[in-house]
Order: structure tokens, then C-alpha cells, then sequence
């Protein structure tokens, strides 16, 4: 063989198991000794298992896949649920003489804006967001109107 293509063959080699090291799931030590998977930072698209998930949510606002909320002069009814869904989000929100603009905090969610007249509605349809925390305000109003979607994913364990 030519030394030109000893060079390429040994390059391709290096660059495959650089790939293959990437690639690799990374394992911590325990004390014990027994190889531990890294839990995935925040953000990370994690499925719960749908027991551990029903315990979570056990007590809280949770929609499945639609979120309708209220919208008054006090604020969201509710201000702050949990949405497990599969593929999309539907946030719908009915008023009671308030009109806003229903923005999210989120530089994920900054295209998603709600628009909703006095007396009136407005939803949206959005792509799943990661498993989170979303703060949502109303843009438009005199008072500080907040609250917070929490998003979970079911498994179809």
C-alpha cells in the first residue's frame, strides 16, 4: 500500500472511534462500586414511567394534550397545571372581559402568542415542548397576570 493511503485508512480509524467514544452513554462510579447512568440535564426529553407519573401529578391540574384555562381581571383559573401529552399542546383560553395577549417566557415557546379578546377566546396549537416548566403572562393589562405550564410526556408503559 501506498503511504498516502495508510494515512486515510488510520484517519478514518481515529475519526470512527472518536465517534464511538461520543456516542457512548457515560457511566458514573458509585460509592458501591456498581456503574451508574448520568442523569440528563434539564430540558433533556425524559419518559416517565405512567405510574411514577400518576403519583407526581396525584392532587394537581393536569390536562390531557388541551389545556383550557379562564382568563378574568384576578388572573388564570388555572394559574399554574400540567399538561402530559404525545405530540402537541392545545392552550385555550376564554375570557371574562380581559383582553390580552397570552405570551410564554420561554425562548422555545417565544412564537407561540395566544390572542384573546374581551369576552372571547383564543388557542393555540404548538409541537410538544420539552419536559419543563413554562411560565406564561398576559401582554396588554394593567396587573401582572402570570402563570405556569408544567409539561410532562406519558409513556405508554
Amino acid at each position: 500500500m501506498k503511504k498516502k493511503t495508510i494515512y486515510w485508512v488510520i484517519a478514518i480509524i481515529v475519526v470512527l472511534v472518536i465517534i464511538a467514544i461520543v456516542a457512548t452513554p457515560k457511566t458514573e462510579t458509585a460509592p458501591s462500586g456498581e456503574a451508574e447512568e448520568v442523569v440528563p440535564e434539564e430540558g433533556v426529553v425524559l419518559e416517565e414511567p405512567a405510574e411514577a407519573l400518576l403519583e407526581e401529578l396525584e392532587g394537581k391540574v393536569v390536562f390531557d394534550t388541551i389545556a383550557e384555562i379562564k382568563l378574568s381581571a384576578d388572573g388564570f383559573e388555572p394559574a399554574d397545571f400540567y399538561v402530559t401529552t404525545a405530540d402537541v399542546v392545545k392552550v385555550s383560553v376564554t375570557s371574562d372581559k380581559q383582553a390580552c395577549l397570552l405570551k410564554f417566557e420561554h425562548a422555545d415557546l417565544q412564537g407561540v402568542i395566544i390572542d384573546v379578546a374581551a369576552d372571547g377566546a383564543g388557542e393555540e396549537i404548538f409541537g410538544r415542548p420539552l419536559v419543563g416548566e413554562y411560565t406564561f403572562y398576559c401582554e396588554g393589562t394593567e396587573q401582572t397576570l402570570t402563570g405556569v405550564m408544567h409539561v410532562r410526556y406519558k409513556s405508554e408503559e
